[in-house]
């Protein structure tokens, strides 16, 4: 067997190449490494590759697209040819089945059974022996009724029919009943089909011309074409029974030479309108799937390409070209099956011959580029070569002798190098030194702000323990005022004179307040102090656990709560029902006289922006906008104490959790209207 001439080509240039190649390696590693010359032989060596490899994508590209199209258009003649091919094949079966159906045996052998046995009978009665035969022949309990049936003269005509023609997988006759009265090829499933779909469609046209065709599937995953149309004496419009026949799609001839692809390697797929492939030619060579789900058909009357590209099961690339089934003019009941004929053939196979001389193409560039890389050896050479001369006088400088002066020599372009070199220099002398100098104003910065830092800290956890201790130290004090303040009331209420009982009422009441206003400073410097890591908290429960705490004062002012439903944020849950239940008792507290308060809670949530705003409304006094930002300061009221109570804390200890929470909180009030506080959070915590 000869070497076909393109590989020997192929080989000597693959060889000749490939010496070139490394005698350029060899070269080009010999020479100094960073030196202009083997620098200037890399530029151009890059250059030719970068060069010629576009020009050659492109023209593989193109042929490769050339090539596909005219296989392409190949597959689309075959897949018409195909669905021509099928469609007279299928017509010709079923011709030949009405043929058949005109033998005066069939004619007989139901005039013999049913139109004597069952036709006067009562349709009670009759449908009672239909059902109990069938079940008979189900559960194969009278083997000779059923070889009776299986060996009449109608039968035998049945059978003869298929030894004839053997791509008829089964054959059966039923009257006009539906019970069996003759078959042929595999075994009936059951005796009675009146009530099976098929033989019904087939009844519904027993007056017309239409013929009831449809695809199957057997129990081994086969697919078959079931055939079947009502059996009506010849010069006569009288239905007597229906005819069904099973034909096997791998028997069928048409499909069995169908015209393929070369070289065996291509396939056609008979696909019915749900994308189920019924039938394939080659099942062991392609990919394995059942469905062609979403596969583009073509339509050959709009469509300018004529065939298609499609991704495999099997991870491979698919040519493909489709025609829907095209029966004969006097079949167009055919049609109703909704088949397309596919021809497709895996795009590395259809390609072959192209990959060969994609091949040749690529080693004749690697020639050319190689002869290219010799030519760039010479002009990277004969431009080094000068350069060298002032490499030599330059070396010690490179070795970072800073001192040493380069002395200008050669042409005026060599010589003004030398010159900016020693400029250089010196320039690299005084950045040095100002560097120095700036690192070590940088080294004492630095120490002096970790000094900063250990003293802050120090100062921080100084003033912690001191708002503990003062609070502490303060309610003890306040504690026994309180106490003999209650006592001096209870045991010498008689003893006092009216001013010495205000005296006393005076004195308890501003012990009372000052503890409410330690406390009150306790929690706000607690929110630094005493927070809890975030996690994913429920506002909702939290609104619920809130309104529960403030259910007897929502009581007695008659107050109205709406709010909207809350999200899922990521926050400290403890200090997150402290704010909401301050702005709530705030909004309850500073009511208007007579008017029963509305709170109204509203929500929105920006996803993409990771945002929550809530916003908490009243109907309350209000204030002037002036204020809305005093009204967060510490001790800050608005109102005397003889209005409303409070120390003036709340709404800063709000804001300082708001803050917590890498959020904001604003505030706006219109005087006897109300007032609207407007809180935004994050939604997720960044834990960076």
């Amino acid at each position: 067997m000869s070497t076909p001439p393109n590989s020997i080509l192929q080989s000597i240039l693959l060889v000749f190449s490939l010496i070139l190649i490394v005698w350029i390696v060899w070269y080009t590693h010999k020479k100094q490494r960073n030196s202009l010359e083997r620098q200037l032989l890399i530029a151009f060596i890059g250059f030719a590759i970068l060069s010629i490899i576009p020009i050659l994508t492109i023209f593989i590209w193109q042929m490769r697209n050339y090539v596909t199209d005219q296989v392409g258009e190949s597959f689309h003649v075959m897949s018409i040819s195909n669905s021509q091919r099928l469609g007279e094949e299928i017509a010709q079966e079923v011709n030949l089945l009405e043929n058949l159906s005109l033998e005066e045996e069939f004619f007989a052998r139901i005039a013999a059974t049913s139109e004597t046995e069952l036709a006067p009978l009562p349709v009670t009665e009759r449908n009672n022996i239909l059902q109990d035969r069938n079940q008979q022949w189900i559960n194969n309990n009278n083997p000779t009724f059923e070889e009776e049936i299986r060996t009449n003269i109608a039968s035998e005509q049945i059978n003869l029919f298929l030894k004839t023609f053997p791509e008829h997988q089964q054959l059966l006759l039923t009257d006009r009943f539906g019970g069996l009265v003759a078959a042929g090829g595999t075994r009936p499933e059951k005796y009675y089909f009146g009530q099976a779909n098929w033989w019904q469609n087939a009844w519904e046209e027993k007056y017309s011309d239409n013929v009831f065709i449809r695809e199957n599937e057997t129990e081994n995953g086969d697919a078959t074409l079931q055939i079947a149309f009502t059996v009506e004496a010849p010069y006569t419009a009288v239905s007597r029974g229906v005819m069904q026949s099973v034909i096997q799609l791998n028997h069928m001839q048409s499909l069995q030479e169908a015209t393929l692809p070369e070289e065996s390697s291509g396939e056609v797929l008979v696909v019915d309108d749900y994308g189920k492939i019924l039938y394939r030619s080659h099942p062991d060579k392609l990919t394995q799937e059942s469905y062609l789900v979403d596969l583009p058909l073509i339509n050959m009357a709009s469509d300018s390409n004529h065939w298609q590209l499609r991704q495999g099961a099997d991870g491979e690339s698919y040519i493909y070209s489709s025609s829907s089934l095209i029966p004969p003019p006097d079949y167009a009941e055919l049609n109703e099956l909704g088949w397309t004929i596919i021809i497709q053939q895996q795009r590395k196979q259809a390609l072959a011959t192209m990959d060969q001389l994609t091949t040749l193409a690529f080693l004749a560039t690697l020639v050319a580029t190689v002869m290219a890389i010799l030519i760039g050896i010479f002009i990277a050479r004969w431009l080094s070569k000068p350069i060298e001369n002032l490499t030599a006088v330059t070396s010690d400088m490179a070795k970072g002798n800073l001192d040493t002066k380069a002395i200008p020599s050669g042409p005026i372009e060599f010589q003004t190098l030398a010159i900016s070199f020693n400029n250089m220099t010196d320039q690299l002398h005084t950045l040095l030194n100002d560097l120095e100098l700036e690192v070590n104003e940088r080294k004492q910065a630095e120490k002096q702000l970790k000094s900063y830092t250990a003293e802050l800290l120090r100062s921080n956890q100084e003033l912690q323990d001191f708002a503990y201790a003062a609070s502490h130290d303060l309610q003890e004090p306040l504690r026994k005022v309180q106490t003999f303040g209650s006592r001096l009331e209870s045991r010498y209420a008689d003893v006092l004179d009216e001013r010495g009982l205000d005296y006393l009422s005076r004195m308890q009441d501003a012990a009372d307040r000052m503890q409410t206003l330690i406390i009150n400073l306790l929690d706000y410097s607690r929110v630094t102090t005493q927070a809890q890591p975030f996690a994913p908290v429920n506002l909702n429960l939290i609104l619920q656990n809130v309104l529960s705490d403030l259910e007897t004062r929502i009581e007695e002012v008659n107050g109205v709560i709406f709010a909207d439903t809350l999200p899922t944020i990521d926050a400290d849950a403890v200090q997150i029902r402290q704010l909401l239940q301050n702005l709530i008792s705030n909004a309850l507290k500073f009511h208007r006289e007579e008017v029963s308060p509305i709170i109204k809670i509203k929500v929105q949530v920006e996803k993409t922006e990771n945002q929550a705003t809530i916003a908490i409304s009243d109907n309350g006094i209000g204030f002037e906008d002036a204020f809305s930002e005093r009204v967060f300061a510490l001790f800050q009221r608005l109102h005397g104490r003889s209005q409303f109570e409070g120390t003036g804390i709340g709404l800063a200890i709000c804001r300082k959790i708001v803050n917590r929470h890498n959020g904001t909180i604003t505030a706006r009030g219109v005087p006897d209207e109300g007032s609207t506080f407007t809180i935004n959070l994050p939604i997720h915590q960044n834990t960076n």
